[in-house]
């Protein structure tokens, strides 16, 4: 719905190949978020055992990090928990992502302050993307830190 003060207006459609969801906020203000799982836009499909792997390497780099003790504490404690979703037996690839987002959320705003935030983000992000093509359809909410 959209009218001259402002209305909202969402459309979400799905197939086999991706969600996309659009909204339109107010008069021109315009987000769309896409997410593509398809074989043909990926190169290699990750496994599961590949996935926990890449977690287990953003554990290290945050592990390793120069970050604020709380910052640290934050990031693996939403690292840990996503780790945790993705290793079951039906990896829980949604609780996974929140996790991540919420991960990334914390990295990107320690790499606006802190030197080693900057570096380790620069690191984190395209093993994040990795992970979010394992993850597929539910990586949506994690494209906002990764583009």
């Amino acid at each position: 719905m959209s009218d001259k003060t402002g209305g909202i207006s969402q459309s979400v459609s799905g197939s086999v190949s991706g969600v996309t969801q659009q909204g339109t906020i107010g008069n021109s203000n315009q987000l769309t978020v896409g997410v593509q799982n398809s074989a043909s836009n990926e190169e290699k499909s990750l496994t599961k055992e590949e996935a926990i792997t890449l977690l287990a390497q953003l554990e290290e780099m945050v592990r390793v990090a120069a970050l604020p003790k709380a910052t640290k504490d934050d990031a693996m404690a939403y690292l840990n928990a996503a780790r945790k979703a993705a290793d079951n037996e039906d990896p829980k690839k949604e609780a996974a992502a929140i996790n991540l987002k919420e991960m990334a959320e914390t990295l990107q705003n320690a790499s606006k302050t802190v030197d080693a935030g900057k570096s380790l983000w620069e690191k984190a992000q395209p093993v994040l993307v990795e992970v979010a093509k394992w993850l597929g359809t539910a990586a949506g909410i994690l494209w906002t830190y990764l583009s």
